[in-house]
């Protein structure tokens, strides 16, 4: 029933809905045949070669662009002063592709002075 009302193409919850009824019918499969295999090899080896052109593009687009930096940096620093005073922070991407965006967010968050209790 999740699947059929989830998509793979819809809003962040709809993606978090796809991959929990993966992983529910990974877990009941398994628990009766005690391996899972998604899809047919054809079929992964078509999508990690699509997803290696995706990175690729996204990699040389980055290289050459400002604007994909000046982006990431400008929304690291909102997050980063809407995070002031948190001790923990939790970080959820269903788009990660690349992780281009990370780093440095991770970096400054690192670089916080620690409150001592």
């Amino acid at each position: 029933m999740i699947s059929e009302l989830s998509s793979p193409f819809g809003s962040s919850p709809e993606l978090v809905a796809v991959y929990f009824a993966e992983a529910l019918q990974a877990r009941i499969i398994s628990l009766y045949i005690r391996t899972y295999t998604l899809l047919t090899f054809k079929t992964k080896t078509l999508a990690l070669a699509q997803n290696q052109k995706i990175c690729n593009a996204l990699q040389s687009y980055n290289s050459i662009s400002p604007l994909i930096k000046f982006s990431h940096f400008t929304r690291n620093q909102a997050i980063f002063q809407a995070l002031e005073g948190e001790e923990t922070v939790r970080i959820i991407d269903l788009d990660i592709m690349q992780g281009l965006r990370w780093p440095g967010l991770f970096h400054i968050l690192a670089s916080r002075p620690r409150k001592i209790k």
